[in-house]
């Protein structure tokens, strides 16, 4: 049968913003087997694309500035700052 050793959620809400970009806050929380997890707090900003200015420019780059927290049942829990640039073109 089936058995998946990596669940990943994520809740967030992206807002519009007057200046052309989108500003999302989330959480994401992964398990990854039964001892290790994740936790994500951040915020992303998406500065081009479609949903950033209303039309499709053929950039989209989006930057994800986000805390983490990594834990698993042998080691205390590890803690660090991120910065993810993704830039997509056609």
């Amino acid at each position: 049968g089936l058995a998946p050793d990596r669940l990943t959620m994520e809740v967030g809400y992206g807002v519009q913003l007057p200046t052309g970009g989108r500003l999302k806050p989330f959480g994401r929380w992964s398990r990854e087997g039964a001892a290790r997890y994740s936790l994500n707090v951040g915020t992303q900003w998406e500065v081009l694309g479609a949903e950033a200015t209303g039309r499709d420019p053929g950039l989209r780059l989006v930057l994800d500035v986000f805390g983490e927290q990594v834990a698993d049942e042998f080691q205390s829990p590890q803690r660090r700052v991120g910065l993810l640039g993704k830039l997509t073109f056609k």
